[in-house]
């Protein structure tokens, strides 16, 4: 028994020493933290050991390789491009038909906010005087209205800056006078009397109001105008156009109903007065001889098929004895002296003297048709095309051999008289520049500037007002 107990002694002593002894205190409450760190959330760095003087190296991180620009480009691969938005567009309505030609030809004839000045009246008694030359005179109402009819004011001649439409009248104005004097016979009676004058000088010279002068002038002595305003409107390709077998020429049959339509409005007076001398057929239509030459005119004017043979019954009844004296007028010459636009059925072009209106008025200005009493007028300009077939035969110079120019202008004005305006003189330019100074344009000395401004413009009566204008604006 007491063996048995000390080897039981033996056992738990020896238990004691190989066991750890067991704490007292209570287990702590807190969770437990796992001793290994998950391999996902270790750094991917190397952990240095304790007591070393070596630093760390972090791992070098792989870059996502990305594809160069021309590689994308060249595997189709496309890039985003915005654009930018611009204003909204207004969109308007559409021109009418003629709204912009008649925008671009509208003409104002006076200013409201000019200073008015007291000119005498232009009538045709003073016409022929000499001492109207280098006087300014202005329209009256109803001539303005008249002459603005017959298209005799042009765009880009400075009516705008005045209050009423003013003119210079100078010595080609009296030489004029006195020829339309003389052809309307005031001192002799019964006798066919005509004239025929082609108006030439450089560019602002006044040719144009040169054939206004001679419109209002007419107009006044009760003679019947008859004006082409603007030879390149004959020319230019803008009006239908077909063959006459009878006289081989090409019609314009639009424009010349357009022409009798300005002819009938601004002669009504004189046309209701003067009588037919025949009955005249034109298809179903007829005009008896008890009619007017207003009725006639009027035919012309409303049926475009009719235009052409009523214009030439007009002037065939203007030509005989008796009949009211007849101004014919256009302007621009140089158009007409050249090749049109328009092409035959070869597709050649048509030369302008084969057309039908501007073979006829050649054949009045250089006298194969005359009226009974009557002057034809044409006035050159300078925006043309150069027309040195037509330089050579106004100056009456031989054209040299060398020189292919066009044969067929030199004889269609054969003959004419040519009338050059001069340039201003000392007194017409100073009346010019007091008419300038009078209606607020020019506010300087017009004594101590009249021998600057008159040398500087050349005598060109358009320079001359620039040169007034520059000082000014």
């Amino acid at each position: 028994m007491a063996l048995t107990s000390c080897w039981r002694c033996a056992r738990q002593l020896l238990l004691r020493v190989l066991q750890p002894a067991r704490s007292t205190t209570p287990p702590a409450t807190t969770p437990t933290i796992p001793t290994t760190i998950p391999l996902l959330l270790q750094p991917k760095q190397q952990q240095s050991t304790s007591f070393s003087t070596t630093p760390s190296k972090a791992a070098l991180v792989k870059k996502k390789s990305t594809l160069p620009m021309s590689n994308m480009k060249a595997k189709g691969s496309t890039t985003l491009k915005i654009k930018k938005k611009g204003p909204p567009v207004k969109v308007s309505k559409p021109a009418e038909v003629g709204a912009r030609r008649a925008e671009r030809k509208r003409i104002v004839l006076a200013n409201a906010n000019a200073l008015e000045v007291e000119l005498p009246t232009l009538t045709a008694a003073i016409a022929k005087e000499d001492r109207a030359d280098g006087a300014v005179f202005k329209f009256e109402g109803a001539m303005i209205d008249t002459l603005r009819t017959l298209e005799g004011f042009q765009i880009k001649q400075g009516w705008e800056f005045f209050h009423t439409p003013s003119t210079l009248v100078r010595g080609e104005s009296v030489e004029l006078g006195k020829l339309m004097a003389w052809i309307n016979g005031e001192k002799l009676a019964g006798e066919s009397r005509s004239g025929r004058r082609i108006i030439t000088a450089p560019r602002g010279a006044g040719k144009s109001v040169l054939l206004i002068q001679a419109m209002a002038w007419a107009h006044q002595r009760d003679w019947v105008v008859l004006t082409i305003p603007n030879a390149q409107d004959l020319v230019i390709g803008h009006t239908e156009y077909e063959h006459d077998l009878s006289t081989n020429l090409w019609l314009q049959k639009p424009y010349t109903m357009a022409l009798l339509q300005r002819f009938l409005k601004a002669n009504a007076a004189m046309l209701k007065a003067t009588p037919l001398s025949q009955d005249h057929l034109f298809g179903r239509d007829v005009i008896p001889h008890r009619d007017s030459l207003y009725k006639l005119t009027e035919l012309g004017s409303l049926d475009v098929g009719l235009s052409w043979d009523v214009l030439n019954a007009i002037l065939y009844e203007l030509s005989l004895p008796g009949r009211p004296p007849v101004l014919f007028t256009l302007d621009n010459l140089n158009f007409i002296s050249l090749p049109s636009a328009y092409r035959s059925p070869d597709f050649t072009p048509i030369h302008a003297h084969d057309l039908a209106l501007p073979n006829l008025f050649l054949s009045y200005l250089r006298g194969e048709r005359t009226f009974w009493r009557g002057l034809t007028l044409a006035s050159t300009t300078a925006r043309s095309p150069a027309t040195p077939a037509l330089a050579f035969a106004l100056a009456g110079e031989e054209v040299p051999s060398y020189k292919k120019l066009d044969p067929r202008v030199a004889p269609s004005i054969k003959g004419v008289p040519v009338m050059a305006i001069s340039p201003l003189t000392r007194p017409q330019a100073k009346a010019l520049m007091e008419y300038y100074r009078d209606s607020g344009l020019y506010s300087q000395d017009v004594q101590s500037t009249l021998a600057e401004k008159w040398v500087l413009s050349s005598g060109i009566p358009k320079e001359l007002m620039n040169a007034c204008l520059r000082l000014k604006y």
